[in-house]
Parts: structure tokens; sequence; C-alpha cells
């Protein structure tokens, strides 16, 4: 239902800030107060190479360039709360040879033991897939996630990874 709302939304040409709002409303409205939505919601402009996104309490994405790290916190609560206002719209320039990475839970809390893989060591693998195409970042991150937790995810997962040219 969301994904279906938000092409519609964006065919309306609404900027990502209202879009947000919009599926928020939604979401707050069709649902019960314990459902909520956590969504990166982010339009990469292929002129600029500039990403406009909304981190609604979801992972943080990886954004890596030269060995150097950064994530995308969130920049807003997660969908569905009934807060009706607080999501910030933000912007970031890939630069070339740059590498974003977007992941579910799925990965960040595969387990070893009590550990759990976290940001910081998918920040260090990301580091180390560094100069891979796309695809083989997303596998290589899947991979290394199943090595550390012993060849079973205990989760749903996604990866999307993102090269600027």
């Amino acid at each position: 239902m969301l994904k279906y709302t938000l092409r519609a939304y964006l065919s309306e040409g609404h900027r990502p800030q209202e879009v947000i709002d919009l599926l928020n409303k939604m979401v707050s409205h069709a649902t019960n107060e314990e459902t909520f939505v956590t969504m990166f919601f982010g339009i990469i402009d292929s002129a600029t190479s500039e990403l406009t996104y909304i981190n609604a309490g979801h992972e943080p994405p990886i954004y890596s360039k030269d060995g150097n790290v950064i994530t995308l916190d969130s920049t807003g609560p997660v969908l569905g709360l009934g807060m009706l206002k607080g999501f910030g719209e933000r912007t970031l320039k890939l630069e070339p040879h740059s590498t974003l990475l977007l992941y579910t839970d799925g990965i960040s809390e595969a387990r070893n033991g009590r550990d759990f893989l976290g940001t910081e060591k998918i920040s260090e693998i990301v580091v180390g897939c560094q100069g891979l195409a796309s695809e083989d970042v997303a596998k290589c991150v899947h991979s290394k996630a199943l090595d550390f937790a012993g060849g079973a995810l205990k989760d749903d997962v996604a990866i999307l990874a993102v090269r600027a040219l």
C-alpha cells in the first residue's frame, strides 16, 4: 500500500518533504497505534549527482568515498505514530567513485552470539568493498553479514548499493 501511495504522490509532483508528510498522515489514519513504518526516501538528480533524502527512522545509510564514511542518520520519526510534523529533508552530493549503501535491519542485526553486526562493522565492510560495482558491493555486504552470523540471518534482508560514476 505504501509503495503505490508513494508513487501516486510523486506522480502528482509533490516534493519529498510533502510526500513523507502525506504518507505519514495516511499511515497514522489507516492503521492502529502499534503499527509504524521506517522509511528511507531519496531522489538522485542525475544531472547534479545530488541526493535529496528523508530518513524516517530507518537504518542509517552509509556513504563512503576514498575510505571515509558518513552515516545518514534519521531526519524524523518513524511513520504512523500520529506525529504530523518533524520530517526534515536533507541533501548530499554523491561524489565520483563514492558508494551509498542502504540496508534493512536484517543486515545490521545479524548476530554472532550476543554481538550484532551493526552500522560500524557494516561501514568497515563497505570501505573494504570500495571500488566494486554496485551489485558486487551489495553481494559483498550480504556475504560478510552471512559469515558474521554463521551462515544464517534471522530477519529478512534488502540491500541497495549505488555507485556514483
